[in-house]
């Protein structure tokens, strides 16, 4: 299974982008289930700014916020299960919640077949403190 750390960082594009543009794909909602045949996904680079392109006209702008940072270890392909783990297991405990954002990952190896000590990808889910359940007595 992947191995899961917690990062929390708030970040503009020029953060991310200080060493160029990065590989991305980009979800408007999250995958309802392991194999959601209907999920949207966005895949191309991550541009701090817009550049002429022929295509420039279907940019998807991602919006600088707060966002919880997971690293993914080893193969591409278990990529779900760290996406899974982090978005259904890891936030509530450190008292987050998912917001209703784009949320993206990037990838940080040509190798599909990664090593599994080796960092591939990081996820980035968009979040905010969740709030307290109040307790009445």
């Amino acid at each position: 299974m992947a191995q899961l750390r917690e990062e929390y960082i708030k970040k503009d594009a020029k953060t991310f982008l200080r060493d160029g543009p990065q590989m991305a794909s980009a979800f408007v909602q999250g995958p309802s289930s392991f194999e959601d045949e209907n999920a949207i996904a966005y895949s191309g680079a991550l541009f701090d700014h817009q550049i002429p392109l022929d295509w420039s006209d279907r940019w998807t702008k991602i919006p600088a916020r707060t966002y919880a940072v997971f690293p993914h270890f080893g193969p591409l392909l278990t990529l779900p299960l760290t996406w899974n783990k982090a978005a259904r297991v890891a936030l509530k405990p450190l008292g987050l919640k998912l917001d209703d954002s784009i949320m993206f990952e990037t990838y940080l190896t040509a190798n599909p077949n990664e090593a599994p000590s080796k960092l591939s990808a990081l996820i980035y889910l968009p979040v905010s403190k969740a709030e307290q359940e109040q307790q009445t007595s």
